[in-house]
């Protein structure tokens, strides 16, 4: 499991400190994922030591009286490494021990890497049985390893057949190829633009994308709907943090002759009119809530009052309402008939509802439906 510890500060400094994280490099010859410095954030200064090889990393903490070097559950060996590394380098220049929360204080000759290679095999084996038995009992049938802004999702499919010490191996290679393949992808920023759409930069390499309402890629002058991207992309597009949401959008090759047709797919998406694209994009997370408060057992009133409740007009509230379950119900008609896209524009036509309205509602509808 996670192993917390606590090391007493005496006479090391703060510069001191930088310049054990800055050795960590040469010392263990490993390719550091993000710098090894620290870094304020609420709780005080911090440093979060990951490099290739890492499952989950190490979180170093600096109070003045005391230093916290923290791992997480599944932490890789290299991880445990960085960990003693650090410890022994505290210890070499002011002695002294670390406290485990445990209980028990290793001193110097506890902290080698022979040390922390058995440490960490035995912790790794134990905590990959007890997860494996959780994750069996529990309803989702996974669970979220946090690193940073993304997160690592392990499944119960993900485990190795044999839960011995070849299994943990197998286990902790792919937990680090997940956290490189993370780690190395761009994360983008997010731009506002002036009629209050998002927006962000995806130039066809991996990258970590925000949730937002338009892409700007090389497959258009014009900004595509980020929605749009993710059905192109719904096979390799993970979502890797939540609150808010993360994507993994890996890299994509659009001078392949294989990918032609899907880099068409996506130039057919752009957005030339941000107007118009607003409002579809407020029917169609409308219609979300709506087919999800229904699918609750919520009635159509109920919808209206949540609209109102949010802020909206009551006649608006109603007008998409309205449009969803309209649009529903028609739209289920034609499956259970079997009739194509024809058949259902003539069939919303009859009933009065412009093909621009509907389609954000039916985009809802096949979303959801994907989502099952």
């Amino acid at each position: 499991m996670s192993a917390l510890f606590e090391i007493t500060r005496g006479t090391i400094g703060d510069a001191e400190l930088d310049a054990l994280l800055s050795s960590a490099k040469q010392e263990l010859n490993a390719d550091f994922l993000r710098d090894p410095a620290f870094t304020a954030d609420e709780e005080g200064p911090v440093a979060h030591l990951v490099a290739d090889g890492s499952s989950r990393g190490v979180v170093i903490r600096r109070y003045p009286d005391k230093l916290s070097v923290r791992l997480s559950a599944l932490a890789s060996g290299l991880d445990w490494r960085m960990a003693y590394g650090f410890m022994r380098g505290v210890q070499r220049q002011q002695g002294g021990a670390a406290r485990h929360e445990n209980g028990s204080n290793l001193k110097l000759e506890d902290l080698s890497d022979g040390h922390a290679r058995r440490d960490g095999a035995a912790d790794f084996l134990d905590t990959m049985r007890a997860f494996r038995k959780s994750i069996e009992e529990s309803d989702g049938g996974q669970c979220a390893l946090p690193l940073g802004d993304f997160n690592l999702r392990l499944r119960l499919k993900d485990f190795p057949d044999t839960l011995d010490a070849a299994g943990a191996e197998r286990l902790e290679k792919f937990l680090a190829d997940g956290v490189r393949r993370y780690s190395r992808a761009l994360r983008a920023s997010v731009t506002s633009l002036d009629s209050g759409l998002s927006t962000a930069v995806w130039n066809f390499g991996s990258t970590r994308l925000p949730h937002v309402d338009l892409i700007e890629c090389p497959a258009s002058p014009n900004p595509i709907a980020w929605m749009a991207i993710q059905r192109v992309f719904r096979r390799e597009i993970e979502l890797v943090g939540e609150n808010p949401p993360l994507y993994f959008v890996p890299s994509f090759d659009a001078a392949a002759p294989q990918n032609a047709e899907r880099l068409a797919e996506m130039a057919s998406f752009a957005v030339q009119d941000l107007e118009m694209f607003s409002q579809q994009q407020m029917i169609y997370y409308s219609a979300r809530l709506v087919l999800n408060m229904m699918k609750n057992g919520a009635t159509p009133e109920a919808c209206v009052a949540q609209f109102v409740q949010r802020g909206l007009q009551e006649e608006d509230a109603r007008m998409l309402t309205t449009l969803t379950v309209q649009t529903t119900t028609i739209y289920v008609q034609c499956i259970q008939d079997h009739q194509d896209m024809n058949a259902l524009a003539l069939a919303l036509h009859a009933k009065g509802i412009a093909a621009d309205a509907a389609r954000p509602v039916i985009e809802a509808l096949t979303d959801a439906q994907d989502e099952l």
